[in-house]
């Protein structure tokens, strides 16, 4: 499973790590089409709601990569499809993510504002939810990092990426 969910995974994201690794045009050419939307994600500034889901992927898998972060993403998507909630009230639910426990974005505000690949990639995930695809690990609504909580069941996981098991909670 770890390979499938790596190879899904690294499909997923190569636009956005193709994008990201593109700092200027060539001189005389006209853009491509990565190029062009690479600039509008530098150039657009995340909604409230947005920098939200971004510090959410930033802060519980920068370890992990763009491809960690994508797989957050997944279960944000995941979790918003079953729940009927935004992006960002799924991250902002109590006791959901580990980084919001008694938190508020105000106490974050700083955590976007670094210029490294992985504030980058955070950002243009969390720009791009809507076409990210929870299928590629298993529609999984969860994940923890160490060992398994007591109370998630064995045949819930359905797969590991780097330091995060990620499992499906059946409804």
């Amino acid at each position: 499973m770890k390979n499938n969910l790596l190879i899904s995974l690294v499909i997923g994201i190569t636009v956005a790590v193709a994008i990201i690794g593109t700092n200027r045009l060539p001189a005389g050419d006209p853009p491509t089409a990565r190029e062009e939307v690479r600039l509008q994600v530098d150039n657009v500034p995340l909604t409230p709601e947005q920098e939200v889901v971004a510090l959410t992927l930033y802060l519980e898998a920068r370890g992990e990569g763009a491809n960690g972060m994508y797989a957050v993403a997944c279960v944000i998507k995941q979790r918003s499809v079953e729940r009927g909630l935004s992006y960002d009230q799924v991250c902002l639910e109590p006791k959901q993510f580990t980084v919001w426990n008694g938190k508020t974005p105000a106490d974050f505000n700083d955590g976007l504002d670094q210029d490294t690949e992985v504030v980058k990639a955070a950002k243009f995930l969390a720009s791009t939810m809507d076409v990210v695809n929870p299928e590629i690990i298993g529609n999984a609504n969860g994940f923890f990092s160490g060992d398994r909580p007591g109370w998630i069941e064995r045949e819930w996981v359905v797969g590991t990426y780097g330091n995060h098991t990620f499992w499906k909670e059946p409804r």
